[in-house]
């Protein structure tokens, strides 16, 4: 059994229900947006978890979203 087939979902924090006040500081926002989720690295959206994980001298974020719309753009 996968170790994410045992997440409580009850545990989990929709995503939705977050809500960030545009009006405050960069550092609050994140202070906010990190207590509200509880954990950045496993949440819900909806129905679906989310488990994010990164790996060491992995492509980033930002590599990995430029390329998702590049391919979108030449589907």
């Amino acid at each position: 059994m996968s170790k994410y087939s045992q997440v409580d979902r009850a545990d989990l924090v929709d995503i939705k229900t977050v809500h960030i006040d545009p009006e405050l500081p960069q550092q609050e926002r994140i202070e906010s947006y990190l207590a509200q989720i509880k954990n950045p690295h496993r949440f819900l959206v909806g129905d679906c978890i989310v488990n994010l994980r990164f790996e060491e001298g992995g492509a980033t974020l930002c590599d990995r979203l430029k390329n998702y719309f590049i391919s979108m753009k030449n589907a």
